[in-house]
């Protein structure tokens, strides 16, 4: 990874390009167990103004202290292999919430549940709560042109939640978001499952 806040408050980066084999930037809270005993959240961390032709932002997976109050704009991770990633497991317990990102390129936004990676130890006997995550003035492209003219295809926008009712991703909100999409490409499409109150105002596509 390039930068890694982890249970630590009041950070901010900008103005700022990776060149990372993984996260260019993930925010993480401490693992089970130990982070669910210590439990000292993230919060209060921005980032603005940074860049990335192959790895992007990560919200977790290991989040077991909660992440909270995290605001993005004005970064291009657009023709990467990730863009937007929030990864969260059965065991890691915790929250993220307060979340937005606005006037952004991703390759993707990916939210999900079931996140396999790191996924040892004692679980902390509660899901993880997904609550208030907001972008706007955002495109993505759900794809990654490698050097010699393949393409790797994704979902542009997965937003996947626990299957337990309670503890569905809640309060997902996309507004004047841009997909940038292939012709005849099945994988990138809008994937939405285990949501509650889930809005998109403004959407448009462009062919590419």
């Amino acid at each position: 990874d390039g930068w890694d806040p982890d249970s630590s408050e009041d950070c901010t980066i900008f103005n700022t390009t990776f060149y990372t084999r993984d996260d260019a930037i993930a925010i993480k809270s401490g693992k089970n167990p130990e982070g669910n005993q210590i439990n000292r959240p993230t919060k209060n961390v921005r980032i603005f103004d940074c860049r990335s032709s192959l790895r992007g932002i990560a919200i977790g997976s290991e989040l077991s202290g909660g992440i909270s109050d995290i605001k993005i704009w004005d970064c291009d991770f657009f023709n990467g292999k990730t863009g937007f990633g929030m990864k969260t497991t059965c065991k890691r317990g915790g929250y993220i919430k307060n979340v937005s990102a606005k006037n952004c390129g991703f390759a993707s936004v990916r939210m999900y549940s079931n996140y396999g990676c790191n996924d040892d130890g004692v679980g902390d006997g509660n899901l993880t709560v997904v609550d208030n995550i907001f972008f706007e003035n955002v495109k993505v492209q759900g794809a990654f042109p490698f050097l010699d003219k393949r393409e790797m295809f994704f979902f542009t926008i997965d937003v996947y939640g626990f299957d337990e009712e309670d503890y569905y991703f809640k309060n997902v909100r996309f507004k004047n978001l841009l997909v940038y999409a292939r012709e005849n490409k099945e994988m990138q499409r809008i994937r939405i499952k285990n949501v509650k109150n889930l809005s998109f105002e403004n959407v448009d596509y462009v062919d590419q």
